[in-house]
């Protein structure tokens, strides 16, 4: 092979490598929004499980205040649309109430929950996107 075939080699070589390595870093990210709440009550662990099984890249999740200060996984301002409770989640304890309520069978988590979920080896190179939400009253 001529020194000029080789260079030419190298350079159609190089440039498929660098495309490929390019491809791979301007690919979108897939986010599961809230989890995977087509299937799963929307902000539970076992939803935001389920996205990262389904190939998920990110996670976004929202997060608000209850009376207490716990940070719980919630979207909305009322407890009523997503779980067996009502009322306004920041008139309400975590700490003996809303610990109790249920989304479909599903607990509503803490946001330490959601820390510890992605702490775990396999779930090491997720990214969160928190969503802090605030009395909209």
């Amino acid at each position: 092979m001529s020194f000029f075939n080789l260079r030419i080699f190298f350079l159609i070589s190089l440039s498929i490598l660098y495309h490929n390595v390019l491809a791979q870093q301007l690919l979108p990210l897939c986010i599961g929004h809230r989890g995977y709440p087509d299937k799963f009550p929307e902000n539970t662990l076992e939803s935001l499980q389920k996205a990262l099984n389904y190939g998920a890249d990110a996670l976004e999740s929202d997060v608000r205040l209850t009376k207490d200060g716990q940070v719980i996984m919630m979207h909305d301002t009322t407890l009523d649309r997503t779980t067996n409770g009502t009322g306004l989640v920041d008139d309400k304890n975590w700490f003996d109430y809303i610990e109790y309520l249920k989304s479909d069978n599903e607990s509503i988590p803490i946001f330490q929950d959601v820390l510890d979920l992605l702490k775990r080896d396999e779930n090491k190179d997720v990214l969160l996107i928190v969503d802090i939400k605030v009395n909209d009253r």
